[in-house]
């Protein structure tokens, strides 16, 4: 839960910042120098995205990373080549699985079971989000932007799409969009698929090639667990850090032993990854309360 306040409150001081240092662009200009280019040029790099995505699968995608966020509460899945996770922060617990095994820990005392990945259910989850999105890309999009953002790691270009109200599994799906960041010839190695739920749940899915992948937050999710279990005293570095000491951060992960939880926590049975809102309950998760 103070991870999440954290973040709050992080996210309402950069905003503060910004506004009090008036930043803005020169007519003509935009801020940190990017660059909206025009609907001709959109619909062009839209056209070759569309025919690359008409060539690609989800089987040579299966990295995925999964953000459901809600009230407070919300459901992370990882599954990259570094690090396969899933954590859940809820008002009273947090969950964690990694490496075969379910952890939970509401701050006074923590309790794990062997569980396989295959139980989280996300594998066929993800795949169906995939469809989501290839067919939101069969439709004519409302609205497209194509943008130059300097300042952004990696690929600097974005191609963001945004669709109409669309209906999945009898669930009214809000605001859907695809964003896809590419690089000066158009390629991409992954894209994000957007939309909201209900009063105010939202979902990310990050799409990605498997192989060679990894993320940095899955990594700090391990990290802050095994933290707040007095597994290892070393505090999460901030990103920055993180992003630039790749080895020591590797380093330190991987030799936390989280073996270590099972001489003094309770083995429980029954114990549950919290079920997402939306997801199959009856597909492998065994009747978790979600939120709790």
């Amino acid at each position: 839960m103070w991870r999440q306040i954290r973040h709050f409150f992080t996210m309402m001081v950069s905003c503060c910042l910004l506004s009090g240092c008036h930043i803005a662009a020169r007519p003509g200009q935009e801020p940190f120098g990017e660059q909206t280019y025009s609907g001709t040029e959109a619909r062009a790099v839209y056209e070759e995205v569309c025919a690359a995505m008409g060539q690609a699968g989800f089987s040579g995608w299966s990295g995925y990373s999964i953000r459901m966020d809600e009230d407070m509460v919300s459901h992370d899945i990882y599954r990259t080549e570094e690090y396969m996770v899933g954590w859940h922060e809820g008002t009273e617990r947090e969950y964690l699985w990694y490496q075969g095994q379910l952890y939970c820990y509401d701050g006074g005392t923590a309790a794990y079971r062997d569980m396989g990945w295959d139980e989280l259910n996300s594998d066929s989850y993800a795949a169906e989000q995939w469809e989501f999105a290839c067919g939101l890309l069969g439709q004519e999009p409302v609205e497209m932007e194509y943008k130059y953002i300097p300042m952004s790691s990696g690929s600097q270009y974005q191609l963001t799409l945004k669709y109409h109200e669309a209906s999945w599994e009898g669930q009214a799906r809000q605001f859907p969009q695809v964003r896809f960041r590419l690089d000066g010839e158009n390629n991409f190695s992954g894209f994000v698929l957007h939309w909201q739920e209900g009063s105010g749940r939202t979902i990310d899915i990050s799409f990605f090639p498997y192989e060679g992948s990894a993320s940095l937050q899955a990594e700090r999710e391990i990290w802050g667990f095994a933290h707040e279990l007095g597994l290892t005293e070393e505090g999460v570095p901030a990103l920055s850090e993180q992003e630039d000491d790749r080895e020591r951060c590797r380093s330190v992960v991987s030799g936390i032993d989280f073996e270590d939880v099972s001489g003094w926590a309770v083995y429980q049975d029954d114990l549950a990854f919290p079920v997402p809102p939306g997801w199959d309950d009856e597909a492998g998760i065994p009747g978790g309360t979600a939120g709790r």
